[in-house]
């Protein structure tokens, strides 16, 4: 990751049932995210599963990271 001042932290709350809504929004952001920037994505859960958890971390990459 780049240095802190360009590090943009995103926070969501979920669970399995919200993962499709979270994934839209996930992708949108990133969309429209700026390669200039880093994205500290953290999701706060309530029993995402692995699988799932898999799924929203394909978006993983050099300026995003994502958490649980």
């Amino acid at each position: 990751m780049k240095t802190n001042d360009k590090i943009i932290p995103i926070f969501f709350a979920s669970n399995d049932k919200y993962l499709p809504y979270l994934d839209v929004a996930i992708t949108s952001i990133l969309k429209n995210a700026s390669i200039d920037y880093c994205y500290d994505i953290t999701i706060l859960n309530t029993g995402i599963d692995k699988t799932n958890q898999d799924i929203l971390l394909k978006h993983n990459s050099e300026n995003v990271h994502i958490k649980f």
